[in-house]
């Protein structure tokens, strides 16, 4: 939560003193993968907004925020779990003229996940919820296809905490890592 006021200030006093900002949309399709217990999830969409507000010529720094869905479902178990993703971040974009269009960036912030699941038994259903998070470190390209528009692609690996209740064994890396790849397209205004 105060990794959440932080980027709340950082954005309100950047609005304050940016001269000249720059905004850009993303629209993405999430997929997991990896020897993790995510990779069982099934990627819907993920929309992002970033803002740009340190602009020094072959880089551009600013801040971003992501929102992602997934969802999975075993028929056989009557199981149904839905998960958002939530992601606020600090990124740097290199805009190099000699990557001819190409923009590599990074990013590092927090990945805050709401698990809600159902179960059904025959007699009832129950319901759980589950949140976490932890550190989300990101890096991926974007090419420049038109006015405004590019498409990207974007790895985004998180380090979890999990309780000791909501899994087996909240120490081993299987509960702990979780890696996306999004590719998605974006516009700049």
């Amino acid at each position: 939560m105060k990794l959440l006021h932080f980027f709340l200030i950082v954005l309100l006093g950047t609005s304050i003193y940016a001269q000249k900002g720059k905004f850009s949309a993303t629209a993405s399709y999430p997929l997991t993968f990896g020897d993790n217990f995510f990779d069982r999830n099934d990627g819907v969409i993920d929309l992002g907004v970033q803002y740009r507000f340190i602009d020094a010529k072959v880089m551009q720094v600013g801040i971003g925020f992501n929102a992602a869905f997934f969802k999975y479902e075993n028929e056989a178990f009557s199981t149904t779990e839905n998960v958002t993703l939530l992601q606020p971040k600090v990124l740097a974009e290199l805009d190099v003229p000699a990557l001819k269009g190409f923009k590599p960036f990074v990013g590092i912030g927090y990945g805050a996940f709401m698990f809600r699941s159902e179960f059904d038994n025959g007699n009832e259903v129950i319901e759980e919820n589950d949140d976490t998070g932890g550190i989300n470190v990101n890096l991926g390209l974007a090419k420049d296809i038109a006015a405004g528009l590019f498409v990207h692609v974007q790895y985004d690996y998180l380090n979890i905490e999990r309780s000791d209740t909501s899994v087996p064994d909240p120490d081993d890396a299987y509960y702990k890592s979780v890696s996306i790849l999004k590719l998605g397209i974006g516009f700049r205004f």
